[in-house]
């Protein structure tokens, strides 16, 4: 099983790779799946003019990025809450794939250094996803005060989080099973 996780921010002083890093490792940890991080400021995607499917000659980074959704079993998109929203990085990211997106199972993580840890992302970001024809999971991970709870190398201060990354994650690979089971072993997401 493949999972791509997406970090969805750039902005400096960012944490959202703290999380994504603790959520990477977990996955890692589990036998037969890969995980593979997916940082827009390594990226370095130019600002949206046309989808993926449409360039003539589309940045390398972008195909990898397409490439890798189009054969996920599931992914993890990982985001700040940003103004009750989440970030322009991570919309330009989504809008720059089309058909990839359809009948993918999307597990969310969001987060906030305040005490509602990106519920207004979370919220935010569902039904993008979902008009894309992405299978959004009812599961997510919201994080409070994500500067107290993960270091800078993604580990987690508080243990109780390890128990809820595997739920969170269990989910999403229940997700990711069941619905490559009623395409029949085939990619019936085109």
């Amino acid at each position: 099983m493949y999972i791509p996780i997406v970090i969805g921010s750039l902005r400096q002083g960012r944490n959202t790779p703290r999380l994504a890093r603790f959520l990477q490792r977990r996955v890692a940890a589990r036998d037969g799946v890969d995980a593979e991080l997916f940082d827009p400021r390594e990226m370095s995607l130019p600002v949206l003019e046309e989808r993926l499917a449409y360039l003539d000659d589309p940045p390398p980074a972008l195909v990898h990025f397409g490439a890798a959704i189009e054969r996920a079993d599931g992914v993890i998109i990982v985001t700040p809450e940003y103004n009750k929203g989440f970030p322009a990085a991570l919309k330009n990211m989504i809008d720059a794939l089309g058909r990839e997106w359809r009948r993918k199972p999307i597990a969310i993580a969001a987060h906030s250094v305040g005490a509602f840890g990106g519920t207004n992302a979370l919220a935010a970001l569902r039904p993008v996803l979902t008009s894309l024809g992405a299978v959004v999971i009812p599961a997510a991970m919201t994080v409070p005060h994500i500067d107290k709870v993960f270091n800078e190398n993604g580990e987690a201060l508080d243990d109780a989080f390890e128990g809820r990354a595997d739920r969170f994650l269990d989910e999403l690979t229940w997700y990711a099973e069941a619905l490559a089971a009623a395409a029949g072993g085939t990619d019936g997401r085109h």
